[in-house]
């Protein structure tokens, strides 16, 4: 069965890949590479000191872990890389930041096969 279920996560994340994704540019410093992700959301609330709750939501993309290559290796998010994402004539431009409390700036979408990644970002710019 374990079989059946890694062959099923990777046919969902082909599917995702094929159907869903857009062309990114992946940068980190003079480095960066053209990926295929897909744009998701993440809402997160904390409670401030005052009591106060807010609620901050991230922009979340993903793609196969094998297509983040800088420097001619397969890598890994680290927090302040950008991707920068074009529609027409503007460009967006989102930093990869860790989330508010223990959850580190990305993960594995499948744990058990890690083909896909899902980086947590903060649009930073837009030009």
């Amino acid at each position: 069965m374990a079989n059946m279920m890694k062959w099923a996560a990777q046919w969902v994340a082909d599917q995702a890949k094929a159907h869903t994704s857009e062309s990114v540019r992946y940068y980190r410093d003079a480095q960066f590479v053209d990926i295929a992700a897909s744009i998701g959301q993440t809402d997160q609330d904390y409670q401030e000191v005052d009591g106060v709750t807010v609620t901050i939501i991230r922009a979340d993309w993903v793609f196969d872990t094998a297509d983040l290559i800088l420097g001619g290796s397969v890598t890994l998010p680290e927090v302040g890389d950008l991707i920068k994402h074009t529609i027409g004539t503007k460009t967006f431009t989102y930093k990869v930041l860790p989330m508010e409390g223990e959850e580190k700036h990305w993960r594995y979408t499948e744990h058990h096969t890690k083909s896909r990644i899902r980086a947590h970002t903060k649009l930073v710019n837009e030009s």
